[in-house]
């Protein structure tokens, strides 16, 4: 079972209209690399998720802004820390903001 963001089905689902500032996270090595290689300030054309095969669904074209480039980043849970690597930070056409990371993380079961 795919973990909810390392797939497309997250973004995919994105409402049309939603209120600004949503954030949705997303495991995606290689569009972090396009949008470093793009650089803060840069617009492309973005294929987000269904590189995985099939359990990764169906893959999401949009075009995105690159607000941030953050490296080797990391998230905190208390005093524990989950690695999430190189950090971008992409607004979308219809103003959703999402966080694409370079370091899969799996999420817990509760």
């Amino acid at each position: 079972m795919p973990s909810p963001h390392s797939s497309s089905a997250s973004q995919s689902a994105l409402p049309v209209r939603q209120p600004p500032g949503l954030r949705v996270v997303n495991w995606d090595p290689l569009a972090v690399r396009f949008c470093k290689e793009a650089g803060e300030g840069g617009r492309l054309a973005l294929r987000l998720g269904g590189k995985c095969g099939t359990a990764s669904g169906q893959p999401l074209d949009l075009t995105v802004d690159v607000m941030r480039i953050l490296e080797d980043q990391v998230q905190s849970f208390g005093p524990a820390e989950a690695r999430m690597g190189d950090t971008v930070w992409v607004r979308a056409a219809n103003a959703v903001d999402l966080v694409l990371n370079s370091v899969r993380r799996k999420l817990p079961r509760w």
